[in-house]
């Protein structure tokens, strides 16, 4: 009850304190962790979370900011929209600390703890894992790409939205890699942050890289298959017998305690996921099939995989129109040089090839 009326004593505080702008309306409290406090506000009819930074430490404030920054930054359905007034400090009379605070999206559902839990800790198919984890692996993708690493990846930190989407959350102890960053990540100075079991050794000496990341995904998805949050980790296959043994060799890999062991990047994992997925597809196919066909088909189908998983990255675009309407001028100009070749097709006799283009 002492604790309610704490928070209830704190909403009123936060809720005085933003009326000055008449913007946000503190709703309810959403929960509290080292670095600070989670609320649901109102956001003029829209809603939003705001987390408040209750220490004051410059390594606290500077982490806080960078988490700001970062998702001001990142575009991406899978990660929480920040608007470019998002961070913002609440000043305090009578000599209290002032209140570094962060509004961002609020995204509907659960976290994957939560959902397993309600979910009466069934393991997930094969089919749904190779499905999150392309999700995340493109979302890694994207921060990685813009030379930031999350290092606290973990399933209370995956949220499955309402339209069963993921989005990866709290990016407060997102990292960039400068040259600063090398250099202290050589002499094992950089910041230990992280939630075990789910930190690879390297984070846990503070050798903290991009690679970090993939360990940590690694292991979560070894919660998600067995249904088990404390895991012998390296007996985990026991307990997911569902999954094929190309899968089970990606988790492995992701979780090889050896940044240099572990997939290049997460493109890689994107290509070794769309090979099993592939390869999945032509298992069934297969099975269907009497022996003597089987054992024509399958060298023939297998083959082309690797083919059909690079062309399945490909961003393909379709321009319809008549004969002379310039598509190929289109294409042309858009990739800056001569790669789009001219060809008529019929609806009916239409070829599902694509060009190949590089930018």
């Amino acid at each position: 009850m002492t604790q309610n009326n704490n928070y209830r004593e704190k909403q009123e505080q936060l809720n005085q304190l933003l009326s000055k702008d008449n913007r946000y309306k503190v709703v309810k409290f959403l929960g509290g962790g080292g670095f600070g406090e989670t609320w649901e506000v109102d956001d003029q009819g829209t809603g939003k979370v705001l987390k408040v930074l209750h220490r004051e430490s410059p390594k606290a404030i500077e982490l806080f900011k960078r988490e700001a920054e970062v998702l001001k930054k990142l575009n991406h359905p899978g990660i929480p929209k920040v608007e470019p007034d998002g961070y913002f400090i609440l000043p305090q009379e009578g000599g209290n600390q002032n209140l570094h605070c962060l509004v961002m999206e609020k995204i509907e559902g659960l976290d994957l703890e939560k959902w397993l839990e309600e979910n009466g800790y069934q393991p997930i198919t094969q089919e749904q894992a190779i499905a999150w984890l392309k999700q995340l692996a493109e979302i890694l993708a994207l921060v990685h790409e813009q030379n930031w690493f999350h290092r606290d990846i973990k399933p209370a930190n995956i949220m499955l939205r309402l339209n069963g989407q993921l989005a990866l959350i709290d990016f407060g102890a997102v990292r960039e890699v400068t040259d600063t960053f090398v250099e202290k990540h050589q002499q094992g100075n950089v910041t230990k942050i992280g939630s075990r079991p789910y930190a690879p050794p390297e984070q846990v000496k503070g050798q903290a890289e991009y690679r970090s990341d993939f360990f940590a995904l690694g292991r979560s998805f070894v919660c998600l298959l067995t249904g088990k949050l404390d895991n012998n980790w390296h007996n985990w296959r026991d307990s997911a017998t569902q999954i094929s043994d190309p899968l089970a060799d990606l988790i492995n890999d992701l979780m090889a305690s050896a940044p240099e062991r572990r997939p290049e990047n997460a493109q890689d994992i994107l290509q070794r996921l769309e090979i099993i997925d592939i390869e999945s597809s032509i298992l069934s196919i297969l099975s269907v099939l009497g022996q003597p066909a089987r054992l024509i088909a399958e060298p023939i189908l297998r083959s082309k995989i690797p083919k059909w998983a690079k062309q399945s990255r490909i961003p393909k675009i379709a321009l319809y129109g008549r004969t002379g309407a310039g598509k190929s001028s289109l294409v042309n100009a858009m990739m800056g040089n001569e790669v789009a070749k001219v060809r008529v097709d019929k609806p009916e006799t239409l070829d599902p090839e694509s060009y190949p283009c590089e930018r």
